[in-house]
């Protein structure tokens, strides 16, 4: 390459940085402009091959009056931002405002491109150019730009791996990582938590199978796990993950490990061929990881259950401070501590309300949604809500337990809807799309919840209320919503969105502003490729702290206390069976 001439990666915008507007459609304001899953990661191994980036995109929305030049700016300054988030800058955005046909820079024209050339010194030869459009493509090859990429709209990670060689692995061996959890296609939140890290990890960096099970009864409790979802099966099919299934006959959960029966488990899965082994747990010792001994171990705890510091588990990943905060005080070893968040993957476009079908045009709307699990009913989401209700106020539960009907009844609430349970993102999206206010309540609490994180980027504000269990939720939701302690606060801070339209308009963007904070899916995911990137290099530091906190007295005495009682439980059971 000719000395300081710049190899430029040169990029459309609409389908390749950022997703593509609906035919006929412009993106016209900053909301609007989302990146797409991949560009992040995509962008990062050109600059490590010392490329510089432009962008070169038609806007003929500012010809249609669609937008000005101004707002233009606006979105571009945006979308810097997020760039900068994760250290990569653009050299120059070069746009074409006009018109078809009465300009000379309008792809697939080449204006832009000879504007770039006369702004940069540029090495064509040793540049390339990447697009969703065929016509740009041979525009890019006829000016002399070395390289043309086409890639499928919205999916630039799709076809750029196989072409762009990731670098950061030194040794260029990708990373073999197993996801495992009973249950694990469901629509639960730890399932789709486990799902979009699987969906979203680079495919040139890691090699990646998700191993998973239907429903099973379990022994000593009537709970029964939700079953796999085919909407669940279906995203991380398109998202090309390898899935293994296998059996499970019975959870038997008065053994503290709860061990599974009847599974051909071990059958499907040899724990040699992979660097890394992602969980789902509750926190406590869990088959079939307790058998798992060689092999780097990745926990994520959703619940508040023990604490589990076995020799292999390499760090331990909390979605909140107060869940690792708890962990500690149960005995964890604190160095293996990192903290993540829920990587929330929401493609960004209208999907429309139940106003209209629900009649509900002009009204005020109250909601929540939550699996059809008893055990997971909270009296107070209600009870707060019949004491504020009004002609134009309504309550809408997607899914829930069968007591919030039997509760709404005895309340003699009038304008409450229930929507049956699904899986179905598209569905559930247009649900939060209805609410006005996520009034959620949970008996257990939350440790971080997947639905509310939802809620957040459709700009919904959440009222909530402090459990005896989980309250990790009220550091997640942070400033936007409040988690109060009584019913009475609770119908106070619905009644506060209902009769003040701007405190109500302020806590809409403050949603917006703790979405892309905490739940952003790019910034989520650098965080967990960062994390098995570090485990991949160095396994097991501290050895010495970890085989003194793996024989933990506080640990292995709570362990075996509980199952001295579960066995207790299960002795009188059979006495009184007899008897």
């Amino acid at each position: 390459m000719e000395k300081n001439r710049k190899k430029i990666a040169f990029l459309d915008r609409d389908g390749v940085i950022n997703r593509l507007p609906a035919p006929h459609c412009y993106i016209t304001k900053t909301e609007d402009f989302v990146l797409n899953p991949g560009i992040i990661e995509v962008l990062k191994n050109l600059a490590v091959q010392n490329f510089e980036f432009i962008i070169v995109t038609n806007q003929r929305g500012i010809a249609r009056g669609l937008m000005s030049e101004k707002d233009l700016l606006k979105i571009h300054s945006h979308m810097e931002k997020q760039f900068e988030v994760h250290d990569i800058k653009l050299l120059d955005v070069i746009y074409c405002p006009h018109e078809k046909n009465i300009c000379d820079c309008r792809k697939p024209k080449p204006g832009m491109l000879k504007t770039c050339l006369k702004k940069y010194p540029i090495d064509l030869a040793q540049s390339l150019f990447i697009s969703d459009s065929i016509e740009d493509l041979q525009m890019a090859k006829n000016f002399g730009i070395g390289t043309q990429i086409h890639i499928t709209a919205n999916k630039p990670l799709e076809t750029l791996n196989f072409i762009i060689p990731s670098l950061k692995n030194t040794k260029n061996k990708k990373i073999r990582i197993a996801f495992i959890k009973f249950g694990g296609l469901s629509a639960g939140g730890t399932e789709k938590f486990l799902q979009i890290i699987a969906a979203n990890l680079p495919k040139n960096e890691f090699e990646v199978d998700y191993y998973y099970c239907g429903t099973a009864p379990y022994v000593g409790s009537d709970y029964r796990h939700m079953d796999t979802d085919p909407f669940r099966v279906q995203f991380m099919k398109d998202h090309g993950v390898n899935l293994i299934e296998f059996h499970v006959g019975a959870k038997d959960i008065t053994v503290p490990t709860h061990r599974w029966i009847d599974t051909n488990f071990w059958e499907t899965f040899d724990e040699t061929k992979y660097d890394i082994i992602q969980t789902g747990k509750a926190g406590h010792k869990e088959y079939p990881f307790t058998k798992i001994r060689k092999t780097s171990i990745v926990d994520s705890l959703h619940l508040a259950s023990g604490s589990d510091n076995q020799f292999n588990i390499s760090r331990v990943m909390h979605i909140c401070q107060w869940s690792a905060d708890g962990w500690i005080k149960r005995g964890g070893d604190k160095s293996r501590i990192v903290l993540v968040s829920l990587p929330i993957s929401i493609e960004a476009k209208d999907y429309g309300n139940f106003r209209k079908e629900l009649g509900l045009e002009k009204t005020f709307i109250f909601g929540m949604h939550q699996r059809p699990d008893n055990n997971t009913y909270s009296e107070i989401p209600l009870a707060a809500y019949a004491r504020i209700e009004n002609d134009k106020t309504a309550y809408i539960m997607l899914g829930g337990s069968e007591l919030y009907r039997k509760q709404a009844t005895k309340l003699g609430i009038k304008h409450i809807f229930f929507l049956p349970a699904t899986g179905d993102s598209e569905k559930i999206f247009k649900f939060l799309n209805t609410l006005d206010v996520y009034a959620h309540g949970r008996r257990d609490g939350e440790v971080n919840s997947q639905a509310m994180a939802e809620a957040l980027y459709f700009g919904t504000p959440i009222v909530s209320h402090i459990s005896p269990v989980n309250n990790g939720h009220a550091e997640c939701i942070g400033y936007a919503g409040k988690v109060v302690d009584t019913v009475d606060a609770y119908a106070t801070e619905l009644k506060h969105h209902f009769d003040d339209p701007a405190y109500h308009a302020d806590m809409r963007k403050k949603a917006k502003r703790r979405f892309a904070e905490k739940y952003e899916l790019h910034k989520q995911m650098d965080n967990f490729i960062d994390i098995y990137r570090d485990v991949f290099r160095n396994p097991f530091p501290h050895p010495w702290r970890r085989r003194f906190t793996s024989m933990h007295y506080t640990q292995n005495v709570r362990v075996w206390a509980i199952w001295v009682h579960l066995k207790i439980k299960k002795i009188r059971r059979k006495l009184i069976k007899f008897s």
